[in-house]
């Protein structure tokens, strides 16, 4: 088999119709990729939305049982006293100091300092032996 001769003019037209034609492959592979990303991005988005949406809901049932419940006025009485320190007749109103319930907060703060503590004399112990050695080997 004999091999065909391409004129200049055919290697020319090949040649800006094979660049013409690889970047429209590339474009469209653009626009693939970029449009796949974007669906993603809308679509995590309304999953985010949709979890919003239902905390809403939630949110309004709570909020029209707290309506019914404020018809009642044994409720709301109950409410005044707990919330805003209001009392009956003959009762007296006993009120906590802010610093006692600063020291109830600190008293559960979990922290072990002696560890903290220990692991710093260690450390401290090690870094003067190691000081020691290394000055005793000059």
């Amino acid at each position: 088999m004999a091999k065909r001769k391409i004129s200049k003019k055919g290697k020319l037209r090949l040649a800006t119709f094979g660049t013409i034609s690889i970047i429209l492959i590339c474009y469209f592979f653009y626009v693939a990729i970029s449009s796949t990303y974007h669906l993603i991005a809308l679509q995590n988005e309304a999953q985010t939305l949709e979890a919003e949406l239902n905390a809403l809901v939630k949110e309004q049932q709570e909020l029209r049982q707290e309506i019914k419940k404020l018809d009642d006025p044994s409720y709301i009485a109950s409410f005044a006293r707990e919330n805003y320190q209001y009392s009956r007749e003959g009762e007296y109103i006993i009120q906590i100091n802010e610093l006692e319930k600063e020291l109830e907060a600190l008293e559960e703060d979990t922290t072990d300092y002696s560890l903290i503590m220990i692991g710093t004399f260690c450390a401290i112990v090690l870094g003067y032996l190691f000081r020691k050695k290394i000055i005793e080997n000059l």
